[in-house]
């Protein structure tokens, strides 16, 4: 494929579109590089692990390994990393629900991406009608509860 074949049709006008291609495929190779430089950092760092908690310290004090970390570390460490992981998981969890508005703050109803439906009232008075994109006001909601006698309404079939 030549190297500017292909372009995005989404971008308008000319805008130097081998260039662009260009940078992005140098973009592209950094990452693969990267990633593949942390996954060789990853596998000779599980080696080195195994070998340390594995060999027995005549073989490491005759290859003249004098200092290295208590064989305790080789239990530890993963112990650690084990308990660690989940409790991380559940902190950032907590601290995404701490930052939530609560459920009767007004920001859990409207936002900035909040699009109002144009036609509220009668919205599925028929059958063959598919309404417009966008979200009901909080007293709409309620108001379609109330009339269908303690449950929503379902939805029209065709």
């Amino acid at each position: 494929e030549a190297l500017g074949a292909r372009r995005d049709p989404a971008r308008a006008g000319g805008g130097g579109g081998v260039m662009d291609e260009v940078v992005q495929r140098e973009a592209a190779d950094q990452v693969s590089v990267a990633a593949f430089v942390g996954w060789l950092f990853s596998i000779l760092s599980l080696v080195v692990y195994m070998a340390w908690a594995a060999t027995p310290d005549a073989l490491l004090q005759a290859a003249g390994v004098t200092y290295y970390p208590s064989r305790d570390w080789a239990i530890s460490l993963p112990a650690y990393v084990l308990v660690l992981f989940p409790l991380y998981l559940l902190l950032f969890t907590g601290l995404t629900m701490l930052r939530m508005p609560s459920f009767s703050s007004f920001y859990s109803i409207v936002d900035e991406h909040t699009i109002s439906a144009p036609h509220v009232d009668g919205l599925f008075a028929s059958k063959h009608h598919v309404p417009d994109v966008g979200d009901m006001p909080i007293g709409a909601v309620g108001r379609m509860y109330q009339q269908s006698s303690g449950r929503l309404r379902a939805l029209p079939t065709a």
